[in-house]
């Protein structure tokens, strides 16, 4: 309820229906809306509209969400997100299926002054954040509830509908992920069944630290060091104090829950008229240690503590309580903004609330992330829907002979390069699903022999270059790239084909290439890596650095020594991340059994997100890569965090470049259109 006058007034949102189990909040939602209210979640999501908010307990807010978004809803789901990691793990996959928007909120990282802080923290000015302090006393435990409130298994008690709001201000003005939580959590009244008070440490990557404390046991009260503001930004009589213990006691044990259900939306002792609060909302006293200055939070703004001055940054009071929460998810479904607290994002909130308990349970330090691989690969270690999978682990190489010239696979990893090939031809033997098992920049492939002269591509032209296959990818690429990029013509050369590192190597398939393509192979005996090497060839595009490379580095080196630099710059011009391989399915197989298609890419779609989770982890790498972590956060600051996307749309132009080289590189009689590249059940998860 108190998140209804933001949406009754955003210029964006019309409020259009409602569910309720209770009689009189539909019947004050059809007086006051003139719109429809249904008993039955179901009534709801059948009916013409956009959007849910679930504002319900806790423990249902995973299934709800989990319907909603399968209805093709965009979802606002009340924080908690839910009430365990594998809840919010599957809700989080939900909305990737569905391609729809989840987002957690309202929570107290959404504050005006939070936001403000944050930005002002990322800015840089003050240096990077050491040391955040947090703390809050309430009257949590002491304000009526319904059983399950104070039911720990069922999301009850501080943690999950407390901390949440902590962690979130905690992560949102950090802005790093959490590495570890110690914490005590502690239950002090039998009378009040769940945790009603914890102080927890938690470390960030970078080595921030930040100390959380909180207590709704009803005795000091916190809002005393922020001038006697309430959580909710209105002015708080001090002298009111013991009042909620007081009322509490008057309750009898049975009539607690309908105390609290008064309160609801449609009730009689509910109000929807009050005016707005003149103080933005807060959790309690928080404290930022930067490097160069601290900051405190307060209802009324941020005060700036530098090295020699202070300063107070006074925030305008809100028009309206959570507005911040519904621009965020207006804005983020529209697709105008990326949102901050989506399905990821509450994914590790409730991770560190988990964390939060079974380091009080253990008295041990938890890794939220280490929580949420966990539960990804015990809730998801994947299993394509009706598909027992025979999974053989080959080398690409052989993989590609094996399934091209004998289709020994039901479905394989192939070079795009020969799919599209086999694509035109009368009867193509597989259809593709829109999972690309391998990308890779190619600059770094260009090898020259130190004999040839060459020092920069235009010294390329009517040059001898070798290539293991010309209908490879790799080369496909390298000829396509140096062609946009550089002005060489493909036709403008001579491609000598055969075994980088062993003779006889052929083409896998027959081509029939336009006359003006320069095309021969070598000797039987004769390998690309020794010929580079001898200057008996100028250049090599490979797929593989050859041997030489290494073992005579005075022979052989390679066009581009600084290529991490060129293709960074290379992706910053063109938003291409080339791709090399693709998922294909034999077609008789398909034809009999088309739903494969769809439950091979969601099974692939689901190990890339467990995937992108790992590389993330550092309490125990991955890789044996020491420097992982680092590699990953460039890698997202560069390319996005979504690096390496499977699907149609975000791969779109990526997929015609490719296609428009191949046709002009003589590989393919036409440039293939993405229709005639995937199985049309794939298109599905781009079009909901």
């Amino acid at each position: 309820m108190l998140t209804l006058p933001a949406l009754r007034a955003h210029p964006r949102v019309e409020i259009a229906a409602a569910f309720d189990l209770r009689a009189s909040p539909r019947a004050q939602f059809t007086r006051e809306f003139g719109a429809k209210s249904y008993e039955r979640l179901a009534g709801l999501l059948a009916a013409d509209i956009d959007a849910v908010y679930i504002a319900t307990p806790h423990e249902l807010h995973a299934r709800q969400a989990i319907s909603a978004l399968g209805a093709g809803k965009q979802v606002l789901v009340e924080k908690p997100m839910a009430i365990s990691v594998a809840e919010c793990v599957a809700m989080e996959a939900a909305a990737r299926r569905a391609g729809k928007l989840l987002l957690v909120g309202p929570s107290h990282g959404f504050d005006a002054p939070v936001r403000r802080a944050a930005e002002l923290i990322a800015s840089g000015g003050f240096g990077a954040v050491r040391q955040l302090t947090a703390m809050n006393f309430t009257d949590f435990m002491y304000r009526p509830r319904r059983p399950e409130e104070l039911d720990s298994a069922r999301g009850g008690g501080v943690v999950y509908s407390q901390a949440a709001h902590q962690i979130d201000v905690a992560r949102r003005l950090v802005g790093r992920d959490v590495t570890f939580v110690r914490a005590v959590a502690g239950n002090w009244d039998s009378s009040r069944p769940s945790e009603g008070a914890y102080a927890a440490m938690m470390g960030f990557e970078g080595g921030a630290v930040a100390s959380l404390t909180y207590s709704g046991y009803a005795h000091y009260d916190s809002d005393e060091l922020v001038n006697w503001i309430s959580e909710l930004g209105r002015e708080k009589d001090p002298e009111q104090y013991g009042d909620t213990r007081r009322a509490l006691r008057n309750l009898e044990p049975a009539t607690e829950s309908a105390a609290k259900i008064r309160r609801a939306y449609g009730e009689d002792g509910a109000s929807t008229s009050e005016p707005p609060a003149p103080y933005h909302e807060h959790f309690g006293f928080v404290l930022v240690s930067c490097e160069r200055a601290d900051l405190k939070l307060s209802p009324q703004g941020i005060t700036l503590y530098g090295d020699e001055h202070r300063e107070f940054l006074a925030i305008d009071p809100p028009s309206l309580p959570r507005v911040e929460v519904i621009d965020e998810f207006v804005e983020g479904a529209l697709g105008l903004v990326q949102p901050i607290h989506d399905g990821r994002w509450g994914v590790k909130t409730v991770a560190c609330c988990a964390a939060l308990l079974e380091s009080s349970r253990t008295g041990s330090e938890i890794a939220p992330t280490a929580m949420i691989i966990d539960t990804l690969e015990a809730v998801s270690t994947v299993r394509p829907d009706g598909i027992d999978l025979n999974f053989q682990v080959l080398s690409v190489e052989e993989t590609f002979f094996r399934m091209l010239r004998n289709r020994e696979f039901d479905a394989a990893e192939l070079s795009m390069s020969s799919y599209c090939v086999t694509l035109g031809r009368d009867n193509p033997d597989f259809i593709a699903i829109p999972v690309f098992p391998s990308r890779f920049f190619r600059h770094s492939c260009i090898f020259v022999s130190a004999k040839s002269g060459i020092e920069k591509p235009s010294d390329l032209v009517g040059k001898r270059i070798g290539v293991p296959e010309y209908q490879m990818t790799a080369p496909v690429w390298i000829r396509g790239i140096l062609q946009d990029e550089y002005g060489i013509d493909p036709a403008s050369v001579t491609y000598v084909t055969g075994g980088e590192e062993e003779p006889g190597r052929e083409e896998k398939l027959k081509l029939n290439l336009p006359d003006k393509f320069k095309v021969e192979p070598i000797g039987p005996n004769q390998t690309l890596t020794r010929m580079l090497a001898d200057g008996e060839i100028d250049a090599l595009h490979t797929a593989r650095a050859p041997s030489t490379f290494y073992s005579e580095p005075h022979n052989v080196r390679r066009l581009f020594p600084d290529f991490v630099q060129v293709e960074k710059a290379y992706f910053g011009k063109t938003n291409i991340f080339p791709i090399m391989h693709v998922v294909a399915i034999r077609r008789d197989i398909y034809e009999k059994n088309r739903w494969i298609a769809q439950a091979l890419y969601k099974a692939f779609v689901q190990a890339q997100q467990l995937t992108y989770e790992q590389l993330r982890v550092s309490a125990s790498l991955k890789t044996m890569l020491p420097w992982q972590i680092a590699a990953v956060e460039e890698t997202i600051a560069t390319l996005g965090d979504q690096w390496w996307p499977y699907g149609i749309e975000k791969n779109r132009h990526v997929l015609e470049t490719f296609t428009r080289y191949h046709h002009e590189q003589g590989l393919s009689p036409r440039q293939l259109t993405i229709e005639d590249m995937f199985a049309p059940e794939t298109f599905a998860e781009f079009k909901i």
